[in-house]
Parts: C-alpha cells; sequence; structure tokens
C-alpha cells in the first residue's frame, strides 16, 4: 500500500532525528528471517546501543542525499534495513556478521561511517572487516596486560640487577 505524503514527511522526520544521532550505519538484508528472529536481531542491536531501521531506499536516499553521502541504496538487492549505532561504531557490524554465520537469511550489504566528519560509504567486505575490530573495552584490557607485563618486565630485570650487584660488589 502506498504512503502518502504526510507519512513520507513523518517517516523522514523520524529518520534525520535518528540520523542526528548515529555515530555508524551498516545496511542489511533481512528478507526472509522470521518474526521472532528479527525480534532477537532487534534486542541484541538493542543491548549494543544500536538500532535496525525499515525505511523505503527513496527515503534513505533524500536523507543520505541531505547529508552530503553518495550513496544510493536503490543499488541494494532485498529487503533493505539501516542498523543505526549510537554507541561503539563497530559493535553493531560484529552482532550483524555473528547473526549472518548462522543465518543465512540475513546478509550484511555494507555501511557508512562518519571519519573526520565526513562519511565514507564502506563495501561489503569493509563493514565485515569492522567487525573484527575490537571494542574498546577489549583494548583497554589488552592494553592494561601489555603496561602490567610491561612494569612487571621492568622491576624483574632492576631486581635481577641489584642482586648481581650484591653478589659482585666492586
Amino acid at each position: 500500500m502506498a504512503k502518502s505524503k504526510q507519512q513520507k514527511e513523518s517517516e523522514i522526520k523520524e529518520l534525520r532525528e535518528v540520523f542526528s544521532k548515529q555515530q555508524a550505519m551498516y545496511f542489511v538484508d533481512y528478507k526472509g528471517l522470521k518474526s521472532h528472529e528479527l525480534t532477537g536481531f532487534k534486542k541484541d542491536l538493542k543491548s549494543k546501543k544500536s538500532n535496525l531501521v525499515v525505511t523505503k531506499k527513496t527515503l534513505a536516499r533524500i536523507l543520505f542525499k541531505e547529508n552530503g553521502i553518495d550513496f544510493d541504496p536503490k543499488k541494494l538487492e532485498g529487503q533493505v534495513g539501516i542498523v543505526f549505532a549510537f554507541g561503539e561504531q563497530f559493535a553493531p557490524a560484529k552482532t550483524i556478521v555473528e547473526l549472518s554465520k548462522t543465518n543465512k537469511n540475513l546478509k550484511m550489504l555494507g555501511g557508512c561511517v562518519a571519519e573526520d566528519g565526513k562519511f565514507n560509504v564502506l563495501s561489503v567486505e569493509q563493514a565485515i572487516a569492522y567487525a573484527s575490530i575490537p571494542s574498546r573495552e577489549e583494548l583497554y584490557a589488552k592494553l592494561a596486560y601489555v603496561l602490567n607485563d610491561t612494569a612487571a618486565s621492568f622491576a624483574r630485570v632492576i631486581n635481577a640487577v641489584k642482586e648481581k650487584m650484591e653478589a659482585n660488589p666492586a
């Protein structure tokens, strides 16, 4: 059923509001997902401060054009949804890739991330690669481990030098 002009204006207004808060977007084809699978997917995204928005490709194209994004969503195949990331940029990409491994009805189609004030459109391969980037918490944990290990190694070296000097007073 065709939407009225007022419905389309209302939908584009909601899209603008969501867009203004996002850190990244990922495009997915969710055609064939069962209702409970789609609900579970949305729940997983919500836990990652992300949201799946389903809209007409024409309205998405208007939104992208308004924001200087050179991308036409009409080129995307299937039933397209846009996953908006409001927290960590890469978290929803991980969720999409993980679910698509077990459910062939969900496909990553690409994405768009803001870098240096400009939006960069991502290919499918690039969007999937973003999923492999560790989360901020993982990176902090690794950094803490490295710093801890470095400090402990330094202390062992100082202790070894001290013991050597005590054993061989000159």
